[in-house]
């Protein structure tokens, strides 16, 4: 066997050898659906001027926020202000994906987290779960464990935190502090896995963001064109990740759009990217 031939065999050996600890790609989304709730559910009632009133209106939410998620084409997304499976499922239909729900601590508002996943390629969603120690400060989240069947594990934190005014300032700072917390202890004790954000954090504070994570990457830092100010929704991944491709897509809402339009759309963007794994192929 010549030599040409022997560095041939051996670059294809070692090719099968590290092929195992590589992962494709994993576009991820969060969007915030604002006040997708079916009508005449627990938390639908009230006052308020964003939540569908009749099954019409619902459906049509359904359908254009689903169309703003055919845009950001997500393998995985965390949805916020949703109010059950149902919902989830509805979002999920339209986009051939499977829904996956928590049931977390009530609110006030009705309001929960969801995802959908896609299923395609690789990733598959493994477990979900909420977390003992974030319970009590974060009501709104929602852990989801995916595995690529070439053995990489990325865990997708789903999250909506509190709007920081008035008296819930601090519980918004204690409730940064407690994710920040938690992820860097997790992180730090399972370094081959890969941990990554998708949640509403209810802050346009310049990346890194309010969770102020060493090492991690804030997706809006990435944006080619920073929009006006820094958005609510983020995508903040774990050292050992890449961000790569990240955007925004934005509902057609005009300045001073109406009530009735307001209440078929959403008024945050969809944020979206792609993590894979530091050192694997593009």
């Amino acid at each position: 066997m010549g030599a040409p031939i022997r560095l041939a065999a051996l670059c294809a050996l070692l090719a099968a050898v590290c092929a195992p600890c590589r992962a494709q790609p994993l576009r991820v989304a969060t969007l915030n659906c604002e006040w997708l709730m079916r009508p005449g559910t627990a938390g639908s009632a009230g006052p308020g001027i964003d939540r569908p009133r009749d099954g019409s209106e619902y459906a049509q939410k359904v359908e254009n926020l689903a169309w703003l998620l055919f845009r950001a084409s997500p393998d995985l997304v965390g949805l916020q202000e949703i109010g059950d499976m149902p919902e989830a499922a509805d979002i999920a239909g339209r986009l051939g994906m499977r829904p996956f729900f928590v049931q977390g601590r009530d609110t006030a508002t009705g309001q929960d987290v969801a995802a959908a996943a896609a299923g395609r390629g690789e990733w598959g969603v493994r477990a979900t779960a909420r977390i003992g120690c974030l319970d009590a400060v974060i009501s709104k989240h929602m852990v989801l464990t995916l595995g690529s069947s070439r053995g990489r594990t990325i865990h997708a934190v789903v999250v909506h935190l509190l709007r920081p005014v008035g008296l819930s300032r601090r519980k918004h700072q204690g409730q940064c502090a407690e994710l920040a917390r938690w992820l860097g202890y997790v992180a730090s004790v399972r370094p081959s896995e890969g941990f990554v954000v998708l949640g509403d954090l209810n802050s346009t504070e310049a990346p890194p963001g309010p969770l102020g994570l060493p090492g991690w990457t804030d997706a809006a830092g990435l944006l080619a064109q920073p929009p006006g100010r820094w958005p609510l929704d983020r995508i903040i991944a774990s050292p050992n990740l890449a961000v790569e491709s990240p955007g925004l897509e934005s509902p057609p809402l005009p300045r001073g759009a109406s009530d009735s339009l307001r209440r078929v759309w959403t008024d945050h963007p969809c944020m979206a990217a792609t993590v894979r794994f530091r050192g694997d192929p593009p």
